[in-house]
């Protein structure tokens, strides 16, 4: 879809008129609804203001879709030296052969001791994001520490 095909799906799903949705922007009539024809891009700086009277994001009103968040979790988690299975629409995490000195005695029997069972992608997913979140605010060196601390919480709540 482009830009003024989902400006006039997102205004009429949302059931406000062209002239409310002119006015909200703050400009005529006419111009949005040349927007919505094609005819007209409206300036950069409206974006944000169109976005939030659909109450969809920007990346929604230019059609923009994201890459697969969950291939790229995947892919985070095998940099830090997990290997992680699909399998029946679920994800089996391991570790990969550490000879690095990553993780200490301890760590390595928790690895040992964590559930084999499968865990929904969802969850998969939630623990990824949550050790990415944590290592953005902080600077960790124990990747797969924290990593096995999500994927553990996951475990015992799923």
């Amino acid at each position: 879809m482009n830009f003024s095909k989902n400006l006039l799906t997102y205004r009429t799903n949302s059931g406000i008129s062209r002239k409310q949705m002119a006015d909200i922007v703050g400009v005529s009539l006419s111009t949005y609804t040349n927007y919505e024809a094609g005819n007209r891009s409206p300036n950069i700086e409206l974006l944000p203001k169109i976005a939030a009277a659909l109450h969809v994001s920007i990346d929604d009103l230019l059609g923009y879709k994201a890459p697969n968040e969950h291939q790229r979790l995947v892919e985070l988690a095998q940099s830090w030296g997990l290997v992680v299975t699909e399998k029946d629409n679920n994800i089996i995490v391991s570790l990969a052969e550490i000879d690095n000195g990553q993780l200490n005695k301890r760590e390595q029997e928790r690895w040992k001791e964590m559930p084999t069972k499968p865990l929904p992608p969802q969850l998969f997913d939630n623990a990824i994001q949550e050790t990415e979140k944590l290592l953005m605010q902080r600077n960790i060196p124990q990747i797969l520490t924290l990593a096995l601390d999500n994927l553990e919480c996951e475990y015992m709540f799923s």
